[in-house]
């Protein structure tokens, strides 16, 4: 992947895919292009399929200026793939990223990030269950090994605070319920972020009163955000989603780092955890309060790939902590579900009781 600080011009037509693949050391002749906008995604960036007569390629641009960049306080995805810290070469087997090369664009003042397009290995939606939840924390269980405990390595990357990373999500959650806005770029967020605008009302309608009470105190308070800060860092992912993933040729590729932190690698593990088996299931017919050997096999590999043990009470407050922080950023996807079927809304309110309950109990009480 090219690391230089390239600025470009142009449209993104053949002859920017031509001199971008040669940045990145492939040369392609192009007879034949085509360019397809990708829609559906939860990302802010403009996403494209850019086509050739025997490849093709994902453009994703990424303005230089915007909310999360401006909530996180870190320049964002672009500098951190320039920076050579997601190169083949640095990533632990099995991982690997897509970049093929990276370059500021000048009239648009945007980031264009073009990748290999990994979408044939990417898990259909509730197809992925456990086999893949163990391929995935595996290979992110290197990475964290990688980094554990590194802080003045980490600290040399372009990465956001896990401080900040959460209140980007549950900042405007709690504007969204209170209607105190607290950060100018909340209302941005709001305005934007559409499954926070249609989810969350849905969301509390499903809690009784008290939970709902309980919620919104959850989500307003920063007392319990220290313990993720003080407890041991390691480079995250920070949005570990099926659709993030990609599966292909005996590889575990990920993409969309634009809330990558310095934090405890349980938030990685919670936020991968609870949409894939708490908002959303498989529908293996296991429940997510079930599923404890999955983190069990990563503890595992961390240690395997660390050559020794960890604090395990350390881990186990951090995974508690970082359950608090994926409810407060996004416990309003247990409303994305069909409320006119009498199953599925059971089943959602019987995972959200439990939810809250977890809560309850980590904040003792």
């Amino acid at each position: 992947m090219a690391h230089s600080d390239v600025t470009i011009d142009g449209s993104p037509d053949s002859d920017y895919l031509q001199m971008a693949l040669a940045r990145g050391g492939i040369t392609a002749p192009i007879n034949k292009f085509g360019m397809e906008q990708l829609t559906g995604g939860r990302t802010g960036a403009q996403v494209d399929k850019l086509s050739t007569e025997v490849d093709s390629y994902i453009l994703k641009r990424v303005p230089y200026d915007n909310w999360q960049q401006t909530a996180m306080g870190a320049p964002g995805e672009g500098p951190l793939w320039i920076s050579g810290a997601l190169d083949d070469q640095v990533l632990p087997t099995p991982l690997q990223c897509p970049a093929i090369d990276v370059a500021f664009h000048d009239s648009s003042q945007s980031w264009w990030i073009l990748m290999r397009d990994v979408g044939a290995g990417i898990p259909e939606r509730n197809k992925f269950g456990e086999e893949e939840t163990r391929k995935l924390w595996s290979a992110v269980a290197r990475l964290h090994a990688h980094y554990w405990g590194r802080s003045d390595e980490l600290a040399e990357l372009p990465l956001a605070e896990i401080r900040k990373t959460t209140d980007v999500f549950a900042e405007p959650v709690y504007g969204a319920i209170d209607g105190l806005i607290r950060e100018p770029w909340v209302e941005d967020v709001i305005r934007d972020f559409m499954p926070l605008r249609v989810l969350l009302p849905a969301f509390l309608e499903l809690l009784p009163s008290s939970d709902g009470d309980f919620y919104l105190q959850m989500v307003k308070d920063r007392s319990w955000h220290r313990g993720l800060e003080d407890a041991t860092p390691t480079f995250i992912h920070g949005d570990l989603r099926r659709a993030n993933v990609s599966f292909m040729d005996d590889k575990t590729i990920l993409f969309d780092w634009e809330f990558a932190a310095q934090g405890p690698a349980a938030c990685d593990l919670q936020w991968n955890s609870f949409l894939t088996y708490w908002a959303y299931t498989p529908g293996d017919g296991i429940e997510p309060w079930d599923r404890d050997h999955l983190r069990d096999c990563y503890l595992s590999e961390l240690e395997t790939a660390l050559g020794h043990a960890i604090d395990r009470i350390e881990f186990q407050k951090t995974w508690d902590l970082a359950w608090l922080r994926i409810m407060s950023q996004l416990g309003f996807c247990f409303a994305d579900i069909n409320r006119d079927n009498v199953d599925e809304l059971a089943a959602a309110n019987r995972r959200i009781q439990v939810a809250v309950q977890n809560c309850r109990r980590i904040l003792g009480g």
